[in-house]
């Protein structure tokens, strides 16, 4: 990105976060929904969803998805944090606690990682409720990225990179299982 366009996504950010600082809405309840983006619950969650899946595919493979999205993106996360050492907004405005590096949004990454792969697999097993899935999929990604801006802890680029990293993680862990499950199903077809 050439320098005019950081300027611009610095304006962007500097605007919403200040929206968000004097304009205080319901933060009690975005620091209810930012408690669930975080990997220990996450994780927990991921094994449940695939206890699921597993009963209703007979696919191991399938139901580590989840599982193994949230863990892969907790690691790409880390390292963009790493590389890309951008400063969270000032310290003195946040609501809750925050440790690391701003870019992006892990909380925001780790949820659209799991969700992603949520509705992907469910939308597979059913897929008359496909919408369903999709919508209550999409209102808990903006719900997560909602509290991390409402809390003060994070810049609006940071939660649209986390929402991009998320779903780009998990869509390449699905294309490898699939690729994976793939070449289970021809070598059975060759032997057999």
């Amino acid at each position: 990105m050439d320098v005019g366009g950081i300027a611009v996504v610095d304006s962007v950010d500097q605007k919403v976060w200040e929206w968000f600082v004097g304009n205080p809405f319901m933060t009690p309840i975005a620091e209810v929904v930012t408690s669930v983006g975080v990997v220990y619950v996450l994780l927990p969650l991921s094994v449940v969803c695939g206890v699921y899946i597993w009963r209703r595919t007979q696919s191991a493979l399938l139901a580590a998805v989840p599982w193994i999205a949230v863990q892969m993106n907790s690691l790409v996360v880390a390292n963009l944090k790493d590389w890309t050492a951008v400063a969270r907004p000032p310290r003195e405005f946040w609501i809750v606690h925050a440790s690391a590096e701003s870019f992006p949004s892990g909380h925001v990454a780790n949820t659209t990682a799991f969700v992603v792969a949520i509705v992907v697999l469910l939308s597979q097993i059913h897929p008359d409720r496909q919408r369903l899935f999709m919508v209550t999929g999409l209102v808990s990604c903006a719900a997560m990225a909602w509290s991390r801006l409402a809390l003060n802890v994070h810049w609006l680029s940071d939660v649209v990179a986390g929402w991009c990293v998320g779903a780009a993680t998990t869509l390449v862990v699905l294309r490898l299982v699939q690729r994976i499950k793939s070449q289970r199903e021809s070598q059975l077809q060759t032997r057999g």
